[in-house]
């Protein structure tokens, strides 16, 4: 019975520090880093990104994400832009069952047009509300909604005005690496004044990725 009992216990320590293991190597969700630090690594569609977190303390995060976009090329002429962005999370709730916080990308972009021999500036202003769910210790799925706002100066300004729905997983491997996998899909608007006229057009604005996380 002794025997029993210890086996038990043993099983209860482990599986009790692989969750809490699991539980700080989520990104992309509500929960923040808490004391520890983490890299993640995406690419896929517009862009390849990085982005490393670090935990000012149990309710918000600080961090840089820097993100290299290709857009569609033009012939042979591809059209390149970098954002450097600074992120901050800040954890509203932890339940246990669910999480909710709300983060924000601000920093600058810039462009730059092959064919045309273009170079642009800009910045970026982003909120995003998220919710992560657990799914015991196998995944986190995410959830949630933003305005990733991008303005220009081009000859002028041109501003992007997207509301953003996001969705995605965070798929646990091992206590220090994490698979996740985001789609950010939804309408948008881009206004431009240049020349003292204004023009908007109705765009949509969408993103997949997959990477990989890992604990610092």
């Amino acid at each position: 019975m002794k025997r029993l009992l210890m086996t038990v216990m043993v099983v209860a320590v482990i599986f009790a520090a692989s969750s809490a293991a699991h539980a700080e190597i989520t990104m992309f969700s509500g929960k923040t880093q808490g004391p520890h630090s983490a890299l993640n690594i995406s690419a896929g569609v517009p862009d390849l990104s990085v982005l490393f977190l670090s935990g000012l303390d149990k309710r918000s995060d600080l961090g840089v994400l820097a993100r290299l976009g290709y857009l569609t090329p033009v012939g042979f002429h591809i059209n390149v832009w970098l954002m450097l962005d600074a992120e901050y999370k800040y954890m509203i709730r932890d339940a246990g069952k669910y999480n909710v916080a709300i983060k924000g990308d601000f920093g600058i972009n810039m462009s730059f047009y092959s064919k045309a021999q273009n170079f642009d500036f800009g910045l970026n202003l982003q909120p995003y509300l998220i919710f992560g769910v657990p799914i015991k210790d196998a995944a986190m799925i995410n959830l949630g909604f933003g305005v990733p706002f991008a303005i220009w100066f081009i000859d002028g300004i041109a501003a992007q005005v997207p509301i953003a729905f996001t969705f995605g997983a965070e798929f646990f491997v091992d206590p220090q690496t994490t698979i996740n996998v985001n789609c950010e899909v939804g309408p948008g608007i881009i206004i431009a004044n240049s020349f003292g006229q204004t023009q908007s057009t109705v765009d949509f604005y969408g993103l997949f990725k997959v990477g990989v996380s890992f604990d610092l």
